[in-house]
């Protein structure tokens, strides 16, 4: 983590992709970067459980200076959208708990009718396929789940 911090300081890193995606293609970005924020989440549980305190607030730092950068990038708080309207941009960040509680409602939705418009099919690749369906079930939309 600290090699990948020193390498991406604004929070935002690259890596993998959603894999294998039925037709469109989300940002490398975007979900490595919320790959990354899990990974800095998890570590900052690991260090509270084993009373690292210092290591702690480090990797929850970490976490939320990457949930900043990511929802500055790629949310649009105003419309409630994540990136360009792909299905992974809109639920990738509901499965890492990166959508804002305000917004919550409003990205739902907007996922919903993504899906909605894509003739209630998923376009959405391995990464995608991981957070759509509890994205949708969990946000008042398990009707498309």
């Amino acid at each position: 983590m600290d090699h990948i911090d020193a390498l991406y300081p604004s929070g935002l890193t690259w890596g993998l992709s959603d894999w294998v995606p039925v037709k469109s293609k989300s940002p490398v970005e975007l979900t490595s970067t919320a790959y990354y924020f899990a990974d800095a989440v998890i570590l900052a549980k690991a260090a509270k459980l084993f009373d690292k305190k210092a290591d702690y607030k480090k990797y929850l730092a970490l976490a939320e200076k990457i949930k900043m950068a990511f929802n500055t990038k790629y949310l649009n708080t105003t419309t409630g959208i994540y990136g360009s309207v792909l299905q992974t941009e809109l639920s990738v960040p509901f499965y890492w708990k990166l959508v804002p509680q305000a917004l919550k409602a409003i990205v739902a939705g907007n996922l919903a009718k993504k899906i909605e418009a894509d003739g209630v099919k998923l376009d959405v690749g391995l990464l995608g396929t991981k957070a759509i369906l509890n994205a949708l079930s969990e946000n008042g939309y398990a009707d498309l789940a």
